[in-house]
């Protein structure tokens, strides 16, 4: 079973490398034909072929035509890397809570002393939930990397509800808020925010832990105060837990 799914994998690893070629070439192809125009308008504008506002008016409507199309091609570009990036596998199985919260202090304990960031845990009880522990200590290994890059490193909080056969896991850290008009974008592949100025990230870690909340069954989203910021999981309950 192991050697069988090795190859599947291999297999699956060698078709999306010839496709990401194959794409590659065919929106290298599609690029030149636009570039190529926008060059040659720009050497006529630089050899003053153009006389009169109407023709440079003309030629702005072209170049941003020509740059339009481009702008396509990249995007399709974006958008099959980053299908790629999320095509994972995911093994659903239950799974206490405690598993989670013991895997975040394995993993973050010499860091949050490090940075003397303190972490208050919430009341709980110890429930038991549905989905891919493994995928999820990864969305929680994110949410704490950024509690710790974009917060003020003094006090990260975990806050715990049940809503509708859900637990609702907050990662609050203290310092200054997202603001609101960037609220609706901190899930989109490659965006980063006004507070991300020569920080190290590429704009892909909340795109993804979205996708993996999806995938379970569950959902992510973030609220915001005038002290800090929460990253809110939503993570089903086991079906056995609810009907207890």
């Amino acid at each position: 079973m192991l050697r069988d799914s090795i190859e599947s994998q291999n297999q699956k690893s060698l078709l999306l490398e010839k496709e990401r070629k194959t794409l590659v070439l065919s929106i290298s192809h599609g690029i030149k034909t636009p570039l190529s125009a926008i060059m040659l308008y720009a050497k006529g504008i630089k050899k003053g072929v153009y006389e009169n506002s109407n023709q440079l008016n003309v030629v702005a409507s072209n170049v941003e035509e020509n740059a339009r199309q481009i702008e396509l091609l990249v995007k399709d570009i974006v958008n099959t890397q980053t299908e790629n990036l999320v095509d994972l596998d995911i093994c659903m199985s239950e799974f206490y809570l405690e598993a989670l919260l013991a895997g975040v202090d394995k993993a973050f304990r010499e860091k949050l002393n490090t940075n003397q960031t303190q972490l208050d845990i919430g009341s709980h009880t110890n429930p038991l939930l549905s989905g891919d522990p493994i995928r999820l200590q990864d969305v929680l290994s994110n949410l704490m990397e950024n509690a710790l890059k974009y917060g003020d490193g003094e006090r990260i909080e975990f806050r715990f509800s049940k809503e509708e056969g859900h637990l609702l896991w907050s990662l609050y850290n203290t310092g200054t808020p997202i603001p609101t008009s960037e609220r609706a974008h901190v899930f989109e592949s490659f965006w980063r925010g006004s507070n991300s100025v020569n920080r190290p990230g590429n704009g892909l870690g909340l795109y993804i832990s979205k996708h993996i909340m999806t995938r379970i069954g569950g959902d992510i989203y973030v609220e915001t105060d005038d002290r800090g910021t929460a990253f809110v999981m939503v993570i089903p309950l086991a079906f056995r837990y609810n009907i207890k």
